[in-house]
């Protein structure tokens, strides 16, 4: 049986092209991130504008999450079989369409569908970055550039919410998110022209269109490994509980259980967003460093059930 040949690495005829669509990647995620978070900044607009309760607003809410799971596996798929170009721009797009269509929106049937259209378009955003990473730059670099990505898009989302917030008292939520519609389009149209799916720094492409290609084998395959089912597991337990409760449901917690207005929980809020920020590149370059995965897995679980423990348990308050 012939040994494969490994990926060889030339130097890239535009060393700064890779930069460039690596950023407009993480621009992606950040939009993700403030279109999936709006209704927590808007609750007051929402049950004025379309007569609703906060049962209602919490259902709108949560239909951008739950497409968002459903959609990572399929999304996945066909980032692999078609490179991340016509995909991502296809899913940026369908995002922009579901804040339009949320924009316009005048009982909760509508919103709840706009929301879960950007729930779908948004599914794409990470695996994006991950397959321009595994694609464009070198694997020591790997660990390092996703933390990086990471603390721009927890960067991003801290000031895009203060402006969406700013945007909203100026204009309102329906013209705001109107807006945000346009900034997506203009995303989208930028994708598709930039982003490459093939590197000429490799000597062959990166997602060749084999037809011999079997996907049963695969996921068969896939699925036996061990270490997919612990990283699986490790991955949900650790950060979906984070990523819905910080998104959607922190600020109405903070405000009703430890009774802070919302400019004080908005600001205890930032907090995991800046802590996020600072330590992913950090704990990814060390983690690449010292060779050592694990250990930063579980010391960062340890110290988040801590954290989260005094969070829930404890009483906040802020000197004046």
């Amino acid at each position: 049986m012939p040994r494969e040949e490994p990926i060889q690495l030339h130097p890239h005829p535009r060393p700064f092209f890779p930069w460039a669509i690596w950023f407009l990647s993480s621009l992606f995620l950040v939009y993700r991130e403030i279109l999936i978070v709006s209704p927590s900044v808007m609750i007051p607009e929402l049950k004025s504008s379309l007569s609703i309760s906060s049962q209602d607003i919490s259902l709108i809410a949560s239909m951008a999450i739950i497409p968002f799971i459903l959609f990572q596996i399929p999304f996945g798929i066909l980032i692999d079989r078609f490179g991340p170009r016509r995909i991502t721009s296809a899913g940026i797009l369908t995002a922009a369409v579901g804040c339009l269509i949320f924009a316009m929106s005048y009982n909760t049937f509508s919103a709840c569908f706009g929301r879960a259209l950007i729930g779908i378009g948004g599914a794409v955003s990470f695996i994006n970055v991950i397959k321009i990473l595994s694609n464009w730059f070198k694997p020591q670099l790997f660990a390092t550039i996703l933390g990086v990505t990471i603390s721009l898009t927890v960067l991003g989302v801290l000031f895009g919410d203060l402006i969406l917030v700013k945007h909203i008292r100026i204009f309102g939520w329906r013209d705001a998110m109107i807006h945000y519609t346009i900034i997506g389009v203009v995303l989208a149209i930028l994708h598709f022209i930039f982003v490459s799916d093939k590197n000429p720094a490799l000597r062959y492409d990166i997602n060749p269109k084999d037809r011999s290609f079997n996907f049963s084998f695969s996921l068969k395959k896939l699925l036996k490994q061990k270490q997919t089912w612990i990283l699986t597991a490790y991955a949900t337990f650790s950060e979906a509980p984070l990523f819905i409760f910080m998104g959607v449901w922190a600020l109405p917690f903070l405000t009703a259980y430890h009774h802070l207005n919302l400019s004080e929980a908005t600001f205890i809020n930032n907090f995991y967003l800046i802590t996020n920020a600072i330590f992913a590149p950090l704990f990814g370059y060390l983690s690449t460093k010292m060779k050592n995965r694990k250990l930063f897995l579980i010391l960062g679980t340890l110290l988040a059930t801590f954290l989260s423990s005094l969070f829930f348990t404890h009483s906040l308050t802020l000197g004046s």
